[in-house]
């Protein structure tokens, strides 16, 4: 099985808890080395990328191998938080999936011009949430393994607020 690096951390920004229950319960399955932490905000998933206020400890919120990314998250959405990470000057590109109830060609689209690695519709149920996980991780292991600057543990660098 393939797997995301052992001990990797995966920041799930979701505000609805039952989606984040059955995100971690599929993740589980798909890679059970790694661990997911979540937040409910696009405000707090920039705080917790920052190491800022309540995530600064970087024992307890390590920074993310990947960021999984609901839109429509309250305060900051979606968008704007994807749009901050790709402006943020990290050494290394960090991988970010999309993982929305959007059916629109227009937020699929505008998601990959933003700079998403994918952009996944949420099935409705377990199984067929593990199965796109699954893809989702071979996707993170192939590019982690052939690409130039793969993933890597990125040094933190000094952020920008969000606008």
């Amino acid at each position: 099985m393939r797997t995301v690096k052992r001990g990797a951390t995966i920041l799930l920004a979701e505000d609805d808890p039952n989606d984040a229950m059955l995100f971690i319960l599929a993740w589980e399955r798909v890679c059970p080395s790694t661990r997911v932490s979540v937040v409910c905000t696009g405000l707090q998933a920039v705080q917790y990328l920052k190491g800022e206020g309540r995530y600064a400890d970087r024992t307890s919120y390590a920074f993310p191998e990947m960021v999984v990314l609901d839109l429509n998250l309250p305060i900051v959405n979606g968008f704007q938080v994807l749009q901050w990470v790709r402006e943020q000057p990290w050494p290394k590109r960090l991988f970010v999936v999309v993982l929305t109830g959007s059916l629109s060609d227009n937020d699929s689209r505008f998601a990959y011009q933003m700079g998403a690695d994918d952009y996944l519709v949420k099935p409705c149920g377990l199984e067929p949430l593990v199965e796109t996980l699954a893809r989702v991780r071979d996707v993170y292991f192939c590019r982690s393994k052939f690409s130039e600057a793969g993933i890597g543990d990125p040094v933190e660098p000094t952020l920008r607020e969000v606008a």
